[in-house]
């Protein structure tokens, strides 16, 4: 490769690199930067809806519950600013630990506020069939569907709602909309 072209690759390189560094130190990029804004609700009216199937292979209590991927959505649902109404678990069947580990989160859900609900699917229906039977169960204006490993961030749900509404003040024709929420 000649010199120059090498060196003009550097420099963009550089470039991009400087670009980058003062883009990310911009206060939307800050963890608690939503933390200090007056939010537009008290309560979002929003149903979370999980269609599971064993991912929870752990005990609640033992050493180990801790690695349950369900356990983790349904805490980063508990903790969405401002509070959401319901997490509806919709158990495909599974043959683990669903069902208690949903149970151990149901006083946290009432000391929040957020009604948690189980379902379980006397047999296997799939992940789709799943999420019609949590939406039939579902009492909030706004269906949230998240998949049983994500960890939602704190304002995920804020967000959907949040621009849900501005797309419908725009009087365009929206039904769904699909969110980067993974953490």
């Amino acid at each position: 490769m000649p010199k120059e072209n090498k060196k003009g690759n550097d420099e963009n390189e550089s470039d991009l690199q400087k670009k980058l560094e003062e883009e990310i130190e911009k206060p939307y990029y800050k963890v608690g930067y939503l933390e200090s804004f007056k939010l537009p609700y008290e309560r979002l009216d929003v149903s979370a809806i999980i269609p599971t199937y064993n991912r929870c292979p752990y005990k609640p209590g033992s050493l180990r519950a801790e690695l349950n991927p369900l356990a983790w959505c349904i805490q980063s649902l508990l903790f969405q600013k401002p509070p959401i109404n319901e997490i509806i678990i919709v158990d495909d069947h599974s043959e683990d630990y669903t069902e208690s580990v949903v149970e151990s989160f149901r006083e946290e859900g009432k000391e929040r506020g957020i009604r948690i609900v189980y379902i379980r699917n006397r047999r296997r229906v799939g992940n789709g069939a799943s999420r019609n039977i949590g939406s039939k169960a579902a009492n909030s204006k706004y269906v949230f569907f998240m998949d049983d490993d994500i960890i939602a961030t704190p304002f995920a749900v804020f967000g959907g709602v949040y621009t849900f509404e501005l797309v419908k003040k725009r009087e365009e024709k929206i039904a769904m909309m699909g969110l980067p929420v993974y953490f």
